[in-house]
């Protein structure tokens, strides 16, 4: 009884644990099954979904706007910062799917097909780089990363460049490893002739590309620098200030004789102290505008420009320098409303000159201001005017009549010392005038003396030319 029921019990247990085994297997084997399927599956869902992005990235082009960006590669899924940067992560199929959490043969299947990543950066002008970056790459550190960009090829979108320009370039360029960069480089070419062009630059992972460029003549020149340039029109072109300080430089050794305009390129404040001195006594240049963001012109900055017959100033300019126009050939001046101060001897010696008008918020002439401007035969003087400095119409031989504006209360010794045809000086306001000569010897002018123009102007630029003149 023993025996057999040992034998019973011997059979039974056998078949318990084949049935467990078989059971294990059958679960194994569709498990197996379904990774197997899911192996497949996943990287089909995948790389369907990459394919269409992927070739969209290929179809960006430099400028794009954020509206064709996404119009190519859909929204983004996430938005850096000041919306200066869209990244675009495409086929993860983990997260599609939402078995991203899965490990072991999920995993493996998940990655066993090439998802690709799309990072596009904006400018202001529109798209200026796109990155599509295969999944690989972006498990690794930075450094593993750039290392393994390998160049394969590379190609320049930018068709034309222009000669003595600063401009960016864009190209394209593949790597082994499967991505794509689109970006912008930077190329200087000031110092290159019209033709084909060899450039030489890196891209973001440090690899050396090269490519050629047509290059063309946008302004053909005499001469040039970094930020300046004399063109065949006889134009000198500044670019910053930097190009004015090279070209005070770089004008000693230049023909400027060619110079016959002068143009500034960008926004510009001050016209600097000296700015011809360099070249005044060569120059050709007849006209000069002032460009409107002018606000003042320094001291001595058309010093000696013996041919400059012609400056135009803008409203807006406040200041004109300490003998900024000293012996240039101006024939008129018009002085903007704007203007607040005068420099002593800033017109002297432009013995072209024969117009010229003070505005009303100028509040004092300086000394010298307008001495030896023999052909000087109008001037207006506003309502404002508070002083006229020494000498400040001296040698004016052509002036015939002047009018003292009410608002004068000074006029300094010498001011009209030598103009031998003035005949008529007119004070709106005769009354309360005063001379002294070294403060030792003091002479006070009735009403009726400066009410007559002729005894006026003679008291004034004869009898009494070397006393301080001032009203009570």
């Amino acid at each position: 009884m023993r025996g057999k029921g040992n034998r019973t019990a011997g059979k039974t247990e056998p078949s318990a644990k084949g049935a467990l085994r078989g059971w294990k297997l059958a679960l194994i084997l569709g498990i197996s099954i379904t990774m197997i399927l899911l192996g497949i599956a996943l990287p089909v869902t995948a790389g369907a979904i990459g394919r269409r992005q992927v070739a969209g990235a290929y179809e960006i082009a430099p400028g794009d706007s954020h509206e064709r960006v996404v119009e190519l590669l859909g929204e983004p899924d996430a938005v850096r910062g000041d919306l200066s940067a869209y990244r675009y992560a495409v086929s993860r199929a983990g997260e599609l799917l939402g078995v991203g959490g899965l490990a072991g043969p999920v995993y493996a299947a998940l990655h066993a097909g090439r998802a690709y990543f799309v990072t596009v950066d904006f400018a202001e002008e529109g798209v200026c780089s796109v990155l599509l970056d295969t999944e690989g790459d972006l498990w690794r550190e930075e450094q593993d990363r750039q290392q393994n960009k390998r160049l394969r090829s590379c190609r320049l979108l930018t068709e034309q460049a222009y000669t003595y320009e600063r401009t960016d370039i864009f190209y394209a360029a593949t790597y082994w490893d499967g991505s794509y960069y689109m970006g912008v480089a930077q190329a200087d070419f000031y110092r290159r002739t019209a033709g084909i062009a060899s450039l030489e630059w890196e891209d973001p992972f440090g690899n050396a590309c090269r490519g050629e460029l047509s290059v063309a003549n946008r302004v053909a020149c005499f001469f040039r620098g970094d930020d300046w340039y004399l063109s065949y029109d006889r134009e000198l072109h500044f670019l910053s200030d930097a190009g004015i300080d090279e070209f005070s430089y770089d004008a000693y050794d230049i023909d400027c004789s060619l110079i016959q305009h002068v143009c500034f390129d960008y926004e510009i404040e001050e016209i600097p102290s000296g700015f011809m001195g360099s070249f005044q006594n060569d120059t050709l240049l007849e006209e000069f505008v002032v460009p409107d963001s002018v606000r003042t012109i320094g001291d001595s900055a058309f010093f000696g420009c013996t041919t400059l017959t012609r400056i135009v100033l803008p409203e807006g300019l406040e200041r004109i320098g300490v003998m900024a126009f000293v012996g240039c050939d101006l024939r008129e001046v018009r002085l903007p409303s704007s203007l607040r101060e005068i420099g002593y001897g800033a017109f002297e010696d432009c013995a072209a000159l024969e117009k010229v008008v003070v505005p009303a918020g100028v509040a004092a002439i300086g000394s010298g201001t307008f001495e030896g401007c023999s052909s000087l035969t109008e001037v207006e003087l506003s309502e404002g005017l508070q002083e006229i400095g020494s000498g400040a119409f001296a040698d004016c031989v052509s002036l015939r009549e002047l009018r003292i504006p009410a608002s004068v209360s000074l006029i300094e010794t010498g001011s009209l010392q030598g103009c031998a045809a003035l005949e008529s000086v007119v004070f709106s306001e005769p009354a309360g005038w005063s001379a002294h000569l070294n403060y030792s010897q003091l002479c006070n002018f009735s009403v009726e003396q400066l009410s007559d123009p002729a005894t006026a102007a003679r008291l004034l630029c004869k009898t009494y030319v070397d006393w301080k003149w001032f009203r009570a």
